[in-house]
């Protein structure tokens, strides 16, 4: 039997820790409450940089309010993310994965959900308090319906 050698063993938690990163990052989202300062500190390093379909926040505050402001255009989401690839390089990683995400319009009689699929890249950090994600890049595959801006900008 192959002794798993301490380096390896490590090599095996940073990723777990950085793949429940990805996780709560995602189910924390989908929960309408929460998405302050102290969430973003939770999950990202003060340095932040994310891009998202046209958007880029830099810094925890602009991505706190960005993603509340991203997020209280729906009435619900759902995200569910696979085939997380961690490659580490001491105290940083790069984490690839795919994110299907399902977002549902507000109203009596809503349109029909707006659905993505992402490739979710990130640039990860460990810092004093763990793991944090330091760059965050989605990037549309495909999507069907239409995000509640396309909806807003149609309408002006």
């Amino acid at each position: 039997m192959d002794q798993i050698t301490e380096r390896e063993l490590q090599g095996l938690l940073d990723r777990d820790r950085i793949i429940a990163l990805m996780n709560r990052y995602f189910a924390t989202i989908d929960d309408s409450d929460g998405l302050d300062a102290e969430w973003a500190r939770s999950i990202f390093s003060e340095d932040v940089r994310v891009e998202h379909r046209g958007f880029t926040f830099e810094g925890i505050e602009d991505l706190a309010v960005g993603n509340r402001f991203v997020r209280d255009g729906w009435d619900r989401t759902f995200h569910v993310s696979t085939n997380a690839q961690v490659e580490l390089d001491g105290d940083r990683a790069h984490l690839r994965a795919q994110l299907l995400a399902i977002h549902v319009h507000p109203g009596s009689t809503p349109p029909e959900p707006y659905v993505i699929a992402n490739v979710f890249e990130a640039d990860v950090l460990r810092t004093l308090d763990g793991w944090r994600f330091q760059t965050l890049n989605l990037r549309p595959v495909w999507s069907s319906g239409q995000s509640h801006f396309d909806i807003e900008a149609s309408e002006r």
